[in-house]
């Protein structure tokens, strides 16, 4: 037995689709259907569907052409493709996998962060905007003098790596703590 809201012979799932409790298992994929969600009728070709209700798979186009499906849920960092990436995406987003698209970053955003509320943002040199799962984000970190030189105030450590970025300490430690992640010191 499946919702009501949802198409039951387009469900194909790798586990039994009811837990228990009756609601829908994590690792079921619905496929080319239309849902209830949100209090309208969504079509949408992948929506992911757990226990807390209907998650959609955002759908970007990749710089070829193709479909790129991403899971908002597992976004580390969004921003805006640098040279050399590639000519035709305009939006790097590094979640599971790293995914360039076309579709812009003002675009992206707002569909991952209405699935991700820990979606932050801070900025890099030149004003580049560089958006980040504030959950999975360490810092504010301290930076040399020299990074202080080149217009740097902070870091934050994210997928391993340091993000320099013009905030202060203190405006980095709020940053995170209204995305819900947990800044240090």
């Amino acid at each position: 037995m499946f919702d009501e809201n949802v198409s039951p012979a387009l469900v194909r799932c790798s586990a039994p689709p009811l837990s228990t409790d009756g609601a829908f298992r994590r690792n079921c994929l619905m496929i080319g259907c239309v849902a209830r969600g949100r209090g309208r009728d969504v079509p949408h070709d992948h929506i992911n569907v757990h226990s807390r209700g209907i998650l959609f798979m955002i759908k970007l186009t990749a710089p070829d052409g193709s479909k790129v499906t991403i899971d908002a849920r597992l976004v580390i960092r969004i921003r805006a493709t640098v040279s050399g990436e590639s000519g035709a995406a305009r939006t790097r987003i590094d979640w599971a996998i790293m995914s360039l698209v076309k579709e812009p970053v003002e675009q992206v955003v707002p569909l991952v962060k209405s699935e991700l509320p820990a979606l932050a943002t801070l900025t890099a040199l030149e004003g580049r905007k560089l958006w980040f799962n504030a959950k999975q984000a360490v810092g504010p970190l301290p930076i040399t003098p020299s990074q202080k030189q080149s217009g740097f105030q902070s870091s934050i450590k994210i997928m391993g790596y340091r993000q320099y970025v013009v905030e202060t300490p203190d405006e980095v430690r709020s940053v995170i703590a209204a995305a819900g992640g947990s800044p240090v010191g």
